[in-house]
Order: C-alpha cells, then sequence, then structure tokens
C-alpha cells in the first residue's frame, strides 16, 4: 500500500480519494495523507450506489475546503445512508440529518490523531 500512495503522490492533482470498501478511505493532497474508517454497526443491505455517494459526499466536502478527515468522514457518511437500504434513497429529512451529522462526528472522533 504504501508504494501506491508513494506513486499517487507524484500526480498532480488537488485530491487522491482512495475508496476501500468496509475498511473506509485513503486521502492525499499537498503531501498530507489521511485515513478515515467506514461506518461501522451497520446493516448492509444492497452496497449499490455506495460508491457512487461515497464519491459524493466527498466533492461536497473538498468544494466547501474541509479538512481531508472531514472529507473521508462525508464520503463514507454519504455511502452509510445508501447501503442500509434497497433502491431510491430516503427522502433525507432533518431526522437523517441529525444522524449523519453523529456519524460525521463518531468517524472524526475514531481518526484524530491518526496517521496513514
Amino acid at each position: 500500500m504504501a508504494e501506491v500512495m508513494h506513486h499517487f503522490q507524484s500526480w498532480e492533482v488537488p485530491l487522491i480519494y482512495l475508496r476501500m470498501g468496509s475498511e473506509g478511505v485513503c486521502l492525499m493532497q499537498a503531501g498530507r495523507q489521511a485515513f478515515v474508517p467506514s461506518v461501522q454497526g451497520l446493516k448492509v443491505v444492497d452496497t449499490t450506489g455506495g460508491g457512487n455517494a461515497s464519491s459524493g459526499g466527498a466533492l461536497i466536502g473538498y468544494c466547501r475546503g474541509c479538512s481531508l478527515e472531514e472529507i473521508g468522514a462525508m464520503g463514507n457518511v454519504s455511502a452509510s445512508f445508501i447501503i442500509e437500504q434497497w433502491g431510491v434513497p430516503k427522502l433525507f429529512d432533518e431526522t437523517l440529518h441529525k444522524e449523519a451529522e453523529m456519524r460525521k462526528k463518531a468517524l472524526l472522533e475514531m481518526c484524530a490523531g491518526e496517521k496513514v
């Protein structure tokens, strides 16, 4: 993995976002690396769309100028909601928004101070 990450860091791109399924995500930006674990304790129903949701959540975080850890947490939380259900996502109401914030906070606490 270290060799792969070293290779990716030679690319002149603003962000590298590696999805690693149930393990989480690895991010690289300007010589900095971060790992964010996946959301734990989920009942996985269908993984279809999980990767797209992960990338979409991460892109929002990136566009907002969030830290690498926040970007990864946003991607993982987005994916977590998709893989817990079949079909089209539920309407994202205030209850789901609060749950998403709780999941994000838990992930950020898990990766605080963790080095890749």
